[in-house]
């Protein structure tokens, strides 16, 4: 496709969003694309149950009357392509309601629907291999309103490729809204992890509409002017994966780093490993670069191989429930608001026993503008003006209907100044729970269908190195198991036992049918080597580069996968050793391969840079030498680092690896993402960062500063300055011998995450 940059906005963040945004990015926006994202857990069930009365329903109406309706003609004009995930649990039904709103305005667009998300015929089997709940490790609920799988980009980027001018999804990830037209312009395949990082992680940005443009910003002041006109997000994206993130001109809201910030840290539990149906997220080196006039740059999203399975949410009934609520006003109004909540229940419940009824399964009660959510630190209780707030559940219907004609009773029987019954007897509702699996993408079966035209099955874009089948209950329990730890807590011995249990049964459920595989893996005594049958064969390369370079300047290294070593050298030059490893099946391709991964040394004048590329199994060992003066700063990807006998300073962004700091002569920083940590004879301040291992620190002349997760043992010893120490949990164990200046002086207090 053409080398040019794409503008996708975001008209919707939920079914309910506001008509103005979809009608501002078309008028305003000069967009690609309209992506409108209508749904959550709740809509689903929602939207099963209103199926379930009325075949003919199931999607969100507001597509089709508040957006397609008004702006059809003018997205028609534009050439603007739609994707809206208004589809619901019935897609086939919202595209036929489309069909017969174009024609009737005599607009011609082509429609294409995604299916395959509704994966409710396969509970039952998801029962039987005893996949479990993903929050609570429960089995599955017997009865369900909704099953549906979050989709990825691939089948709506497929739907494009077949030139579809609207797409209707049912369920996908959020982020697949946007993802898939970036797929479809820039050609990116599955295995392109870190383009499709950025391009999900543009979709994360722009999902909830003007979230992204001050819509929750901290600084609230700054926009509450334009709240009106409240601008919606635009990502402006190359094919690179980097992105611009702006907003309409002349419309509201403000576009800053902080509040790009803001949105990107929304929902997301780990920000190193934010798991997608296309890809794995490393969120944790994403730089925001603020332009000006409402535009901030987005660059560093990395990939990982996404997992064999597909998140699904299931909903369920689970009883009723009903919420009551009444204004109360004048002297005391907060105590009598209490009072009456607890007349009205033991009113209730002397009734209930009077009927043969249960009691109530739970019970709520909050006194509005008496600072409820604040509990004993509430600084408002002489208010004379209150909403009680009364919310019950029941397994029963008629227990709650009983309870509902109880409520306005009070007027007459209770405290003076109730009022506020313009709502009408409140209503009894079905209470909708959720719940989670994991599913294997293969049991998923994705397809696009045309409106005017037949199905066609599309691959869903699985992992590339998630391929070997395995029973779906061990498979799935594993996955489960590894997500299950606090990410902040201590590893124990009784955790690592059960994971080599399932490890071991994983592995050899998968060599069974690796044995007897059609595709001739047979393991014997010559032929043992498991990376050559799961990765390809192994092909290596070694290289060298030998440049003059000034005695004080700056070394930059990026090295995504693999180990690096820097010490200093007795010249003035650099001298940089590179062993390079790829697995494939072909020598041809080793060739290419290497070829991609071979390292790019740059020097320009006291600056250099030092960077490999992210291929997909391909790694690279670096050792290098640069003078002693040099200043280094590292971002290192999957592998150990060693920095010995610098005196600059050093800088250490550190994926998944060890990192060893020896001799160093100038302030030195690590930030880490997992691994061990350790520094020795350091001449200046140290400071340690993230999440970490086990620690081990000695002979700093200078502060140091550790401030993160500790997940091992601490052992700081012979510290010449104070030592500043912040962990959610660890075992601390400085040297009982003091130094020349005594034990130093020692801050601990709990770390919470910024």
């Amino acid at each position: 496709m053409a080398e040019r940059h794409w503008r996708i906005g975001c008209g919707c963040g939920f079914w309910g969003d506001s008509a103005a945004g979809p009608a501002q990015l078309v008028a305003r926006g000069d967009i690609d694309v309209l992506v409108l994202d209508y749904l959550s857990e709740i809509t689903l069930s929602l939207l099963a149950s209103a199926r379930r009365k009325r075949p003919e329903l199931g999607y969100t109406p507001d597509f089709i009357g508040q957006v397609m309706r008004p702006l059809a003609a003018e997205i028609a004009a534009r050439k603007i392509k739609v994707i809206a995930n208004a589809g619901g649990v019935n897609p086939r039904a919202c595209a036929a309601a489309l069909a017969a709103v174009l024609r009737e305005l005599g607009v011609r667009l082509s429609i294409a629907v995604v299916v395959g998300d509704d994966v409710s015929a396969e509970l039952a089997a998801l029962r039987a291999a005893g996949v479990p709940d993903i929050e609570s490790g429960r089995a599955l609920p017997l009865q369900t309103v909704s099953a549906n799988a979050y989709l990825g980009a691939f089948p709506i980027a497929a739907a494009l490729a077949r030139g579809a001018d609207v797409v209707i999804t049912g369920r996908c990830a959020d982020s697949a809204l946007t993802l898939a037209p970036l797929i479809h312009a820039f050609g990116w395949r599955a295995a392109d992890f870190d383009e499709l990082a950025m391009g999900s992680l543009a979709g994360h940005i722009i999902e909830c509409g003007p979230q992204a443009t001050g819509g929750i910003t901290t600084d609230w002041r700054a926009v509450a002017a334009d709240w009106d006109d409240m601008g919606y997000p635009i990502v402006e994206c190359s094919a690179d994966g980097s992105f611009l993130v702006t907003k309409a001109a002349g419309t509201g809201g403000l576009v800053t780093a902080a509040t790009v910030a803001e949105q990107i840290t929304y929902e997301v539990h780990d920000p190193g490993r934010y798991v997608l149906p296309d890809v794995v997220c490393d969120l944790t080196s994403v730089a925001l670069t603020d332009l000006g006039e409402n535009r901030v740059r987005v660059t560093g999203a990395r990939g990982l191989p996404a997992t064999p399975s597909y998140k699904v949410s299931l909903t369920y009934s689970d009883g009723y429930r009903c919420t009551a609520t009444l204004m109360i006003v004048g002297t005391d109004a907060a105590e009598k608001a209490r009072h009456v909540a607890a007349a009205v229940l033991k009113r209730t419940r002397r009734l209930f026993a009077d009927s043969g009824l249960s009691d109530y399964r739970a019970v709520s009660v909050e006194v509005l503008g008496a600072e409820a959510m604040y509990g004993p630190h509430a600084r408002a209780q002489a208010t004379r003006e209150v909403i009680l707030k009364i919310a019950v559940a029941h397994s029963q219907e008629r227990a709650l209907e009983l309870f509902a004609r109880e409520i306005y009773p009070s007027a007459t029987s209770m405290a003076q100044g109730i009022t506020g019954f313009a709502g009408g007897r409140p209503a009894v509702q079905p209470v909708v729970r959720l719940a989670s699996c994991l599913i294997p993408k293969e049991r998923v079966h994705a397809q696009v269908e045309l409106q005017d035209g037949p199905g066609q099955a599309v691959p869903v874009g699985p992992a590339p190195a998630a391929r070997a089948t395995a029973e779906p209950g061990l498979a799935l329990l594993g996955e489960w198991w590894l997500q299950q730890g606090d990410p902040y807590g201590r590893r124990t011995s009784a955790g690592g036992l059960v994971f080599l249990i399932v490890l071991f049964a994983l592995l050899g459920v998968v060599g069974k049918h690796a044995m007897n595989s059609p595709f001739g893996w047979h393991f014997n005594d010559d032929d043992n080597n498991w990376s050559m049958h799961l990765f390809g064969q192994e092909h290596d390369a070694d290289r060298q580069f030998d440049q003059a370079f000034g005695a004080n300047g700056k070394l930059t290294i990026d090295n995504p996968h693999g180990d690096v070593s820097i010490s200093a050298s007795t010249d003035d030059r650099i001298h940089v050793s590179a062993h390079q490893t790829v697995y494939t099946s072909s020598d041809r391709d080793a060739e290419k391969q290497l070829a991609k991964l071979r390292p790019e040394l740059n020097i320009n004048g006291n600056e250099a840079t030092l960077k490999t590329q992210n291929i997909d199994r391909g790694s690279v060992d670096l050792t290098v030498q640069v003078p002693a003066n040099t200043s280094i700063s590292m971002k290192a990807g999957r592998g150990n680092v060693a920095v010995n006998g610098l005196n600059g300073t050093i800088g250490v962004d550190a994926g998944h690896g060890n990192v060893t700091l020896n001799k160093i002569g100038g302030a030195a920083t690590a930030r880490m993402s997992g691994g061990d940590f350790s520094a020795h004879a350091l001449a200046s301040t140290l400071s340690v960062s993230g999440r970490t291992e086990d620690a081990n620190v000695s002979d700093v002349q200078g502060k140091v500063t550790l401030e993160g997760d500790f997940l091992g043992e601490v052992n700081v010893t012979k510290l010449d300055a104070p030592l500043s120490f912040h962990s959610s949990r660890t075992t601390f164990a400085p040297s009982a011998s003091p130094n020349k200046n005594g034990i130093p002086r020692i801050t601990c207090r709990p770390y919470r995450p910024r």
